[in-house]
């Protein structure tokens, strides 16, 4: 993504945006030394196999009649 400014999403200033490192997936992070704030422009989560996908609702998440 050479030539692009990217502006932040946090406070949407792009003069102030410089890049901070890569992630490690390899994606490029991003810093904004107007609100001190990293970001990403693509997020990518791996579940872990461990772990079930499926969300039981809580007690406090339902919601009675």
């Amino acid at each position: 993504m050479k030539g692009y400014v990217f502006a932040c999403p946090h406070c949407h200033e792009w003069r102030s945006v410089r890049k901070h490192g890569k992630t490690r997936s390899g994606l490029q992070r991003y810093y904004c030394s107007e609100c001190r704030r990293t970001f990403q422009i693509k997020y990518i989560y791996q579940i872990d196999k461990g772990k079930s996908e499926t969300i039981k609702p809580s007690a406090e998440m339902v919601e009675t009649c």
